[in-house]
């Protein structure tokens, strides 16, 4: 016995928005393939990376970029710190 099946999967991505439609059964490998292979590419690029940069290369770059991006934290706390207690009362 055949069945027909009453809604075609269809498949739509544009940039930031991916739209998969039909039948459940039919399109969950459609969406575990899409969710993971979108995951894949970022993984891969960061092995390459990972392999390509030595290491106490990276760990400097990183150790420079949270002392820079700590400051400027610190002034965005003490500012949301001001607004709440202007708009308190």
């Amino acid at each position: 016995m055949t069945t027909k099946k009453q809604n075609p999967v269809t498949y739509k991505r544009e940039k930031g928005k991916v739209e998969i439609s039909g039948d459940p059964q039919d399109i969950k490998a459609a969406m575990w393939f899409d969710l993971i292979s979108t995951k894949l590419i970022w993984l891969g690029v960061i092995i390459v990376l990972l392999c390509m940069v030595p290491k106490v290369n990276l760990l400097s770059i990183l150790l420079e970029l949270v002392k820079r991006w700590s400051l400027s934290l610190i002034f965005l706390l003490a500012t949301a710190d001001y607004s709440l207690r202007l708009l308190s009362g």
